[in-house]
Order: C-alpha cells, then sequence, then structure tokens
C-alpha cells in the first residue's frame, strides 16, 4: 500500500488512521472537487480556512448549522444558516 498515492472520501477513516491533518487535507481535496466539477474554481485560503474550522478539536465538525451551534458568536451563527433562529437564541 503507498500511503503517498492512497485517498479516501471517508474523513472519518482518514483522521483515524493519518490524523488531522492528513483528514484535513482530505477535506480541502473534497471540497475543490465539488466545486471544481461545476468549473468552479476556488482559492486554495479559503478552502484551507473551512478545513482549518472544521478539524480545529482534533476532530471534525460538519460545516452546517448543527456544527456552527456551538460556536459561542452569534454573529458566526447567522453568517451561515437560519439567521432568524440564531439571533433570536442569541
Amino acid at each position: 500500500l503507498e500511503w503517498t498515492s492512497t485517498t479516501s472520501n471517508d474523513i472519518h477513516a482518514v483522521l483515524g488512521t493519518l490524523g488531522v491533518e492528513a483528514a484535513r487535507a482530505q477535506i480541502v481535496s473534497e471540497i475543490a472537487g465539488v466545486f471544481a466539477v461545476y468549473g468552479i474554481s476556488v482559492d486554495y485560503r479559503h478552502l484551507s480556512l473551512i478545513a482549518d474550522y472544521m478539524t480545529r478539536q482534533g476532530t471534525y465538525l460538519p460545516f452546517n448549522r448543527s456544527g456552527m451551534e456551538w460556536s459561542a458568536s452569534p454573529l458566526l451563527k447567522m453568517s451561515f444558516e437560519s439567521t432568524v433562529t440564531f439571533l433570536r437564541s442569541a
């Protein structure tokens, strides 16, 4: 098995086998792949920021409203999804 060319779209498996940095790199790769299908190029720095946010606790959190609800910042929550719900709870 050659580790340098092996990939997986199972982030949890990558995290458990290769660690958080490999999982972060795979998240960047997967998001870039989704945009590439539509011919959209996204700067690596933007994708890296998303992957860093998703793996900041040593595991991975979803980048959706359920992953954002644990954030302390109401502005961060409101900037993503369900603005009125998060504003009301703040």
